[in-house]
């Protein structure tokens, strides 16, 4: 069964077809109209698509409970793409799957993007990338901007914070990509970009932060990305046995580990390092002025550099902490 669009502008295409299959055409989710895939519905676009396909342009598509969509190809999925374009993308539960080596994008080319991942649902993309803010050569003058909210499941093989930004700027650069782990929420990547003149933002509010492999640079790239531990609440970092370094990218680019309070960015969050392997930070003094609460429940952490006064560390039994004096 094929889906296509009344034509008026913010339009919901309802197919309450449960447990029934969907074809749907890239060139049939027009912009301007929003759509919700609800539960029980299965949807295959495995059929060939243009080479930019806006699941949203000044429109937002929903997918509920149950639904299931799998994506094919190697082209360039939206989420808003082009000048003064919006998008919104709401999982509220179900599963996306993205079997292509192409790109999905939340804010392309100089459009607004926004995603959420509600607790239960799951976007998985093991062969491609999530980019989050992203041109392309011809557009680094228009850059884009995205927001990605999880408190579900995010699963990527790379996941772009920044991409294809002006080259020639000179800090400080203008924040363009969010990513807030939400409680009970999970990200997993074996790499982090962060490119070009560009800052983004990964926010921990009491979500996880999962390590697909071993890495001597987990980000990599010469923007700026902020590690912001919100207050009150925690980040987790979960290496899943694998050895992974946090470096501060390429240069003029930088990797800042820092709480939320206060201008000096300390605040009052905690650190939880999880799973077996280490994570070793390695970071300017200025770009790691994280003083909350640590705790390693499994393999071994670095922090980097010597504890802040009043800091505390809990260690579980089998866990280590790298103690450092200077």
């Amino acid at each position: 069964m094929s889906v296509r669009s009344s034509g008026f502008a913010q339009g919901v295409i309802a197919a309450c077809l449960v447990g029934m299959a969907m074809s749907v055409q890239a060139a049939e989710w027009p912009g301007g109209s929003s759509f919700t895939i609800p539960a029980g519905t299965s949807v295959t676009n495995a059929t060939a698509q243009p080479s930019i396909s806006c699941f949203t342009n000044n429109g937002t598509l929903t997918f509920l409970p149950g639904a299931e969509v799998t994506l094919t190809g190697s082209v360039i999925t939206a989420i808003g793409s082009g000048m003064d374009a919006s998008g919104v993308f709401e999982c509220l539960g179900g599963k996306l799957v993205h079997q292509g080596s192409g790109y999905f994008v939340v804010g392309h080319a100089g459009a607004v993007g926004s995603m959420t991942i509600a607790a239960g649902a799951e976007v998985r993309m093991p062969p491609g990338r999530f980019c989050i803010a992203h041109n392309g050569v011809a557009w680094r003058e228009r850059p884009a901007r995205g927001d990605v909210s999880v408190a579900g499941l995010l699963s990527a093989d790379i996941i772009e914070l920044t991409g294809y930004f002006p080259t020639n700027l000179a800090p400080p650069y203008v924040l363009s990509a969010t990513l807030a782990l939400e409680e009970g929420g999970v990200v997993e990547a074996g790499l982090i970009g962060k490119h070009d003149c560009a800052r983004s933002e990964i926010r921990f509010n009491g979500g996880t932060l999962r390590t697909l492999k071993d890495t001597t640079s987990l980000f990599t790239g010469q923007g700026i990305v902020d590690l912001v531990i919100a207050d009150n609440t925690g980040a987790v970092f979960d290496t899943n046995g694998k050895t992974v370094v946090i470096t501060p990218g390429v240069s003029p680019g930088s990797v800042c580990l820092r709480g939320q309070t206060n201008a000096a960015a300390i605040g009052n969050g905690g650190l939880v390092k999880k799973g077996e392997g280490m994570l070793a930070f390695q970071l300017p003094p200025s770009c790691n002025t994280f003083t909350g609460a640590v705790t390693v429940l499994a393999g071994v952490l670095d922090l980097g550099r010597p504890l802040a006064e009043h800091q505390t560390v809990t260690v579980s039994e089998g866990a280590n902490f790298v103690v450092r004096d200077a």
